[in-house]
């Protein structure tokens, strides 16, 4: 059975396989296709119902109509259906056949209670068509859904096989600090199981630090109007193009990310008593490469408190390292 983890998050989706770890934005669009360009064997273009559309960078950089959701029911959405066929095209990179597949995925700890919802959206056999190739299929057997943060824990506490490599993470009291686009997930776990009365969501993400540059822009510069995942890696980069100059942005994602970064350490010190009792603190998810070192800063009294690698991927990671656990 192939092992399989995915996080379609609000601003990007991940897949991992043993074929490899691959992202993109969380973007459907119209199959506005360049008439010309130097590389065009890259470009995704799913075939879903009888209609085309493009998937990821593409989707921004061509489409001339977007479609995203940022509400708790969007799993039940074509939108998802679309990158969620996206997700099981990347996970078997182009081979055929039909391939029977152990799914581990993830919801927010507030959206929990929708998972049995969800598996059932996830589980049965799809067809991925890209355009201009046969279909090829997949059949969902068995599908796993936790918590998200749980991936990050995952992603550090098994190996690539699915072996256990630190049972101490395991085993002890972990809290994780999970940000994503949309949401910011406060988990405490002990023994892999969530600590409910430690545990919560925050309604706020990286995605709220990308508005703000956003508007700042908007406000700033005449006719700028970049889309959300362009300010996205304006932030990243720390500068915005515009009419070809180089635009230095530290001091306005640094003015945005501080007080973002002292309402979560504020809510996780209060949950977990500033984090005396944990064994380890982790701070992951895509928002980490934003206030992850000022979230470690906070919590610099605890001897093991860490930013994940490549915090972005540390979850969809976790799951597929489970996944593997999961098949033997």
């Amino acid at each position: 059975m192939l092992a399989v983890g995915a996080d379609l998050g609000y601003g990007y989706s991940k897949v991992a396989s043993s074929l490899g770890e691959f992202k993109w934005a969380s973007a459907v669009g119209t199959p506005d296709i360049s008439r010309f360009g130097l590389e065009v064997n890259g470009t995704r273009q799913l075939v879903v119902d009888g209609n085309t559309w493009l998937v990821g960078e593409e989707a921004v950089e061509q489409s001339r109509f977007i479609q995203r959701r940022e509400d708790r029911r969007w799993f039940e959405s074509a939108e998802y259906h679309t990158l969620f066929l996206a997700a099981l095209d990347a996970a078997i990179n182009g081979n055929g056949g039909e391939h029977q597949v152990q799914l581990v995925t993830g919801l927010p700890l507030a959206y929990y209670d929708d998972k049995d919802a969800l598996e059932t959206r996830l589980l049965g056999r799809f067809t991925i068509q890209r355009k201009g190739q046969s279909p090829r299929y997949m059949r969902v057997r068995e599908c796993r859904i936790v918590p998200q943060p749980f991936g990050s824990l995952f992603s550090l506490a098994f190996d690539a096989e699915g072996q256990v490599t630190d049972g101490r993470l395991l085993e002890g009291v972990v809290g994780i600090i999970d940000i994503g686009s949309k949401t910011t997930n406060i988990l405490a776990a002990t023994k892999a199981r969530e600590l409910l009365k430690s545990s919560t969501s925050v309604n706020s993400g990286g995605w709220d630090i990308v508005r703000a540059v956003q508007q700042h822009l908007r406000d700033t510069f005449q006719d700028a109007d970049p889309r959300d995942h362009e300010v996205a890696q304006a932030i990243v980069q720390r500068s915005y193009n515009y009419y070809g100059r180089k635009v230095d942005l530290s001091a306005v994602v640094d003015d945005v990310v501080q007080p973002f970064a002292e309402q979560v350490a504020g809510t996780a010190s209060q949950l977990w008593n500033r984090g005396a009792t944990m064994d380890t603190i982790l701070i992951a998810g895509g928002g980490a490469h934003l206030v992850g070192q000022a979230l470690k800063v906070h919590f610099s009294r605890h001897a093991d408190v860490r930013v994940v690698a490549d915090p972005q991927m540390s979850n969809v990671r976790g799951y597929y390292r489970y996944a593997r656990f999961l098949c033997q």
